[in-house]
């Protein structure tokens, strides 16, 4: 996919803001950081309204150490998520991401409000169930992540989900451990005999 998003792109260069957010994601997710920096600023420049190019933007920017940028990226992507949740307030999926913008501009208190308006959705959606369990990573949580990417994996989402996104690695990396630690302990004394 990055070969061919990097060879399409002199085709029509500057028109498409999801074409170089695109591929910022995938630079990003190779940790390249400062390609996928470059080409999140191109992303910004074209569609200064694409909440999802300054994520990415600030993403990267977090990724590389530069936090004063990534504040301001993600800053600007809440200002936007939040025009964009003003016709539905209730929208699961905005709100999980919400909350993971308001993690990283280090809005815990707000950030933990969003998720639970999110959960309290009761959506079944894996992509929803996923972004819950990476945004209670973002806030801190390890304990209600895993409890999540649990579900996340029941529901179909491969590890790779979180795997892909550098800020996450670690999370998955602990799941794999807690469930290579329960095989290996075998059933518990609650679960024997059932």
């Amino acid at each position: 996919a990055l070969e061919a998003l990097e060879r399409s792109m002199p085709l029509e260069p500057g028109r498409s803001s999801t074409s170089y957010s695109a591929l910022a994601t995938l630079y990003y997710r190779e940790s390249r950081y400062a390609e996928a920096i470059s080409m999140g600023r191109k992303a910004v420049s074209i569609d200064p309204e694409d909440r999802l190019a300054w994520a990415n933007l600030g993403y990267a920017h977090l990724a590389a150490g530069d936090t004063d940028e990534a504040q301001r990226a993600f800053r600007r992507s809440i200002e936007l998520i939040s025009g964009e949740m003003e016709g539905s307030p209730a929208d699961p999926e905005r709100l999980c991401t919400l909350a993971g913008y308001l993690a990283m501009v280090g809005d815990i208190d707000g950030g933990a409000q969003r998720l639970e308006e999110a959960i309290a959705a009761q959506s079944t959606s894996p992509s929803v169930v996923a972004c819950v369990a990476g945004t209670w990573e973002d806030l801190g949580q390890r304990g209600r992540a895993l409890e999540w990417v649990d579900r996340a994996f029941a529901r179909g989402v491969p590890p790779s989900r979180f795997e892909d996104m550098p800020l996450l690695r670690g999370l998955v990396a602990d799941a794999r451990d807690r469930e290579l630690g329960a095989r290996r302990l075998g059933p518990t004394t609650e679960t024997q005999g059932e």
